[in-house]
């Protein structure tokens, strides 16, 4: 069963997670022995910082929609997921 509360609350937690995400990240490349993040985030810091953007205003859309199925949720949650499917494809490495 759809529980709105439970949407809500993961929904929140990654807001929570994603507001600093850009913050991780100097402005200066660092070398770290193990990360899997790809020089890409520092050649295209602009780009970079947008996708992060893009991720954080739909999680925000979706926390303000408040779905209250799962049929509204389940688009607003492919559009949050595709946004970490294409960052990932530029911003991190395989």
């Amino acid at each position: 069963d759809y529980d709105d509360f439970v949407v809500i609350s993961m929904l929140e937690q990654m807001l929570d997670a994603a507001k600093p995400y850009e913050s991780y990240f100097p402005n200066e490349q660092e070398v770290v022995a193990h990360s899997e993040a790809a020089e890409t985030i520092w050649k295209d810091r602009s780009g970079f910082n947008k996708s992060v953007k893009q991720f954080i205003d739909d999680i925000e859309f979706a926390l303000n929609a408040e779905p209250e199925s799962l049929d509204d949720f389940k688009p607003m949650f492919a559009k949050i997921t595709n946004n970490c499917k294409s960052c990932h494809q530029v911003y991190r490495m395989k």
